[in-house]
């Protein structure tokens, strides 16, 4: 979905950013989707959902175009900002840091 996404939506968020779906949540009757986001370089994050937000318009009819055989309703698109991997990063510094001072 993330090859998809770059190939047909890149274009507002520019050539160098690379974005990772972390994980997809569908309500039960496939009316809702929330997907979860994660980009590199991670600069200006919160801009970059904003704009994939903004744009979910274009991309829900992209997809419906391409999947209308497949999917009998396309889902209302969300995009929200997955933070997990700077966390698990952090976290990780952390344990250096106190594995370094002999603390852990």
């Amino acid at each position: 979905m993330a090859t998809y996404f770059m190939k047909k939506h890149g274009d507002f968020l520019g050539n160098r950013v690379l974005v990772s779906i972390l994980s997809v949540s569908v309500t039960p009757d496939m009316g809702f989707a929330r997907f979860y986001v994660s980009f590199l370089p991670d600069k200006e994050k919160q801009a970059m959902v904003d704009a994939l937000n903004a744009n979910v318009r274009k991309i829900r009819a992209d997809i419906a175009k391409d999947l209308r055989h497949a999917l009998r309703v396309i889902p209302v698109i969300e995009f929200y900002l997955d933070d997990s991997i700077a966390h698990a990063s952090h976290m990780e510094e952390l344990f250096k840091k106190l594995r370094e001072e002999g603390e852990l």
